[in-house]
């Protein structure tokens, strides 16, 4: 699960994990960009401690991650009482993309999977996180997994 208070209860009340189970975690930002932590977490950094302080040093990776381009509400008008809403830009989340691959790597993790391969129809969260628009065509994050520049 996410690198959240939810998720490190969940792995607490696993109980202590056998020898030999390797650990992966999914991880979604919980505000803003990639580098903001979950609330109760100093860093993203403060958070793989965090996991690493329970698992050990067994192997890890990240099973899932990705960052849609649907729209995605940034705050609330209150005077009108309306969501107001934002959205990343293909190359925004090339950008974050970019941060995941450093951030996974430094922090050791064995592999990144990223969410997913084709858009799909619908503009909605679901529907938007992939590496190629519903015509086939790549997006700028598609390059960044290639190791060029978007």
């Amino acid at each position: 699960s996410n690198l959240d208070q939810k998720g490190f209860t969940y792995l607490q009340q696993i109980g202590p994990l056998p020898t030999g189970v390797k650990c992966s975690v999914h991880y979604y930002p919980h505000a803003g960009t990639p580098d903001i932590p979950h609330p109760g977490f100093t860093s993203r950094e403060h958070e793989v401690e965090r996991l690493r302080s329970m698992v050990g040093d067994r192997p890890f990776g990240c099973s899932e991650t990705g960052f849609h381009t649907a729209q995605r509400p940034k705050h609330t008008d209150f005077r009108k009482n309306l969501p107001i809403y934002t959205r990343w830009t293909d190359e925004d989340v090339a950008t974050h993309v970019r941060h995941e691959i450093d951030f996974w790597t430094r922090m050791g993790a064995e592999f990144m999977v990223l969410f997913q391969l084709r858009d799909g129809e619908a503009d909605v969260k679901e529907s938007r996180f992939g590496i190629m628009r519903t015509d086939g065509s790549f997006k700028p994050v598609a390059y960044v997994l290639q190791g060029g520049s978007s």
